[in-house]
């Protein structure tokens, strides 16, 4: 390679280096929030909620932040899925299998902790995250694109529990996961360009002394 190419792919490399960087910084810049809700829910023995204002549409420069603090073990979830298509297949899944139930007792039925692990279980390509059995969940979450997104409370204990909520709208300013993806890439792609002509600068100044 002559001295013009390798001077002219160092100095893309140096370009394509320094756009990495700054794509990494932009990266790093924290999350506003603009809205936050607080909500205290007891949740029965043997039972989920689904808090309302948690089951929404998000994108990758907006999304939320939540945690939930319980008196007992608990369960929580975050699906791809919208609260009313879940309250759907759960009333359809109770219909089907206990026919005799009248209006009201089915929308309780669904409620029941056996239906949502056997919609769980069915439907697992939805579970975008769930935490082990905890009374302290703290999750920030940007989807990697336009999602409809249902956090969802499980209590597998036999008796009540206690739950606080405090959750954020978040808007980032840039989505952060393509935005990291993009800088290493450029990173690598820039070191990868500039590191002979580098090389070659440094030989070439050592030279004369030697």
């Amino acid at each position: 390679m002559g001295q013009r190419q390798l001077n002219l792919l160092g100095r893309i490399g140096m370009v394509l280096l320094v756009s990495g960087l700054a794509l990494g910084l932009v990266s790093f810049i924290p999350s506003y929030s603009y809205s936050q809700y607080n909500g205290q829910f007891l949740i029965d023995a043997q039972e989920y909620v689904i808090p309302y204002y948690l089951s929404r549409v998000y994108t990758p420069q907006a999304g939320f932040s939540i945690s939930v603090d319980s008196n007992d073990s608990m369960y929580f979830y975050l699906v791809a899925e919208s609260y009313d298509q879940i309250y759907n297949w759960t009333a359809s899944w109770v219909t089907e299998h206990y026919p005799d139930l009248e209006p009201y007792e089915i929308w309780s039925a669904t409620l029941n902790l056996s239906v949502l692990n056997t919609f769980l279980q069915l439907h697992q390509d939805i579970i975008l995250w769930n935490s082990s059995l905890t009374e302290n969940v703290s999750r920030e979450f940007f989807p990697t694109s336009v999602l409809n997104v249902t956090a969802v409370i499980a209590n597998p204990s036999d008796h009540s529990i206690m739950v606080n909520i405090v959750a954020k709208d978040l808007t980032s300013f840039a989505p952060r996961e393509r935005v990291s993806l993009a800088a290493e890439f450029l990173i690598l792609v820039g070191l990868v360009f500039a590191a002979p002509w580098a090389i070659k600068l440094k030989v070439k100044k050592k030279a004369p002394a030697e």
